[in-house]
């Protein structure tokens, strides 16, 4: 077994990233705060993302956990923030980048999602 070590500076552009999850390519997405940043595989040292994610019609805002299927569709957790209600769990279509509406939401009361801050994807 091997293990990269990502090491992003500056350019990177990261404020306060939370979690992270690598694709079946081994891209690596990062959540940071109100945004998910893509690195292409093999990135290290001080590197802009390839994609990011942003802005108010993604819902992003807290976001915590980060998770990728074997389609290419991106998870990420959402928690309470400034703004936002509802805590959930916003799906994205593979290669959302900028203002990217997520293709699902899963929030509201019946969910029962309080805080949610990881995700596995099988």
């Amino acid at each position: 077994m091997s293990y990269t070590v990502y090491q992003l500076g500056r350019d990177a552009k990261l404020r306060s990233p939370q979690n992270l999850a690598l694709d079946a390519s081994d891209n690596v997405f990062v959540t940071d705060g109100d945004a998910l940043d893509e690195f292409s595989a093999g990135t290290y040292g001080d590197v802009e993302p390839r994609h990011r994610l942003y802005g108010h019609k993604t819902g992003l805002s807290a976001a915590d956990g980060v998770a990728v299927d074997s389609s290419g569709d991106i998870y990420v957790a959402i928690g309470v923030a400034q703004g936002k209600t509802e805590a959930g769990v916003n799906e994205y279509p593979p290669g959302a980048k900028g203002h990217t509406a997520p293709i699902n939401a899963f929030s509201g009361t019946a969910t029962t999602l309080q805080s949610p801050q990881g995700i596995t994807i099988r």
